[in-house]
């Protein structure tokens, strides 16, 4: 196949990324790419072979996962070809947060000590250097990795990243702003040992709750919660359906084509994803102490729009309101 004859928008794509195959880093190596360049052509001609293309630019090495990110699909199934057992990805998705992360992550690895886990930090090319600081801060640590996503943004689409990438039979996603407590990360882990798929962390269960949230704010919370649960059957016994903070084994999404929009991607796990059983744990969540919100208005709308996105998709017949 002939790529088409497409003026490019910017200069060629180039990112650096590492998926772990058989307990060896592999990557292809790839000269240049152009994110015009079909992608039946990138997998035909140079997949099976290894080869790079040719281009006099220093190398760029890309994984499985890369190669997907940038044909445009988010299908978790090309990540890393083998999944350590019984051990837990921490996905942390970030967008200018340097006044918090290194915070966080120490407090997951002390919280985790002991336990088998990696941690993923997916960073939307922070102005603010987020991800420069943890690749200075960690370089010389195997267990944590930071993947900075350039020309693309957004918190449910890097979760879907770092579920690509993630080694490890379970993966938890938190966010970065500590206002999701990473001491309650070896209950969510433990909660999925028995068997279940899937862990919330609830802020509406009985030992949960919201810590200094105004009369306004929980009401457009629990008005949200609400019609989440109306529109999508799936979601309508759980309690805390949006939440950010939860865990869940690999396989739930192994294969599922994730397209997140907006923030709240549990919404489409529980739609989408192969699982099973689903316990809520309780926590409290916590206002954030450093940096801003990076909610906006334009968020309720990408949240109204990934609801009737998702409802097309829901494999049960609509219910009657709560």
């Amino acid at each position: 196949m002939v790529a088409p004859r497409i003026q490019p928008r910017a200069a060629p794509f180039e990112k650096r990324c590492f998926s772990e195959v058989s307990g060896e880093t592999a990557c292809w190596r790839l000269q240049r790419f152009v994110p015009y360049l079909p992608m039946s052509d990138v997998v035909h001609d140079h997949k099976m072979s290894g080869e790079g293309i040719s281009g006099g630019e220093p190398p760029v090495e890309v994984t499985a996962g890369e190669i997907a990110a940038i044909s445009g699909g988010e299908r978790v199934g090309v990540g890393p070809q083998t999944v350590r057992p019984a051990a837990i990805s921490i996905i942390i998705p970030t967008y200018n947060e340097s006044q918090n992360i290194l915070h966080v992550i120490d407090r997951c690895r002390t919280a985790l000590d002991g336990d088998d886990f990696e941690i993923i930090v997916v960073d939307d090319d922070s102005p603010d250097g987020t991800w420069k600081l943890v690749e200075d801060r960690y370089a010389e640590h195997p267990r944590v990795h930071v993947i900075r996503r350039i020309g693309d943004r957004g918190l449910a689409a890097a979760v879907s990243r770092g579920f690509r990438e993630a080694a490890c039979e379970y993966c938890a996603v938190m966010d970065a702003d500590l206002q999701h407590p990473p001491e309650k990360l070896p209950e969510l882990v433990e909660a999925l040992r028995p068997g279940v798929d899937v862990v919330i962390g609830s802020r509406h269960v009985e030992g949960g709750g919201i810590e200094d949230w105004s009369v306004l704010r929980r009401l457009v919370s629990r008005g949200a919660t609400f019609i989440a649960r109306l529109a999508i059957p799936e979601v309508r016994s759980i309690s805390d359906p949006m939440s950010g903070f939860f865990a869940i084994r690999r396989d739930v999404v192994t294969d599922v084509d994730l397209q997140p929009t907006g923030y709240k991607i549990l919404l489409e796990i529980l739609t989408k994803g192969e699982y099973g059983r689903v316990v809520e744990v309780p926590y409290v969540f916590k206002q954030r102490e450093r940096g801003t919100s990076k909610l906006t208005a334009f968020e309720y709308v990408h949240f109204l729009e990934h609801l009737l996105r998702l409802r097309r998709h829901s494999r049960r017949p609509p219910l009657a309101p709560p």
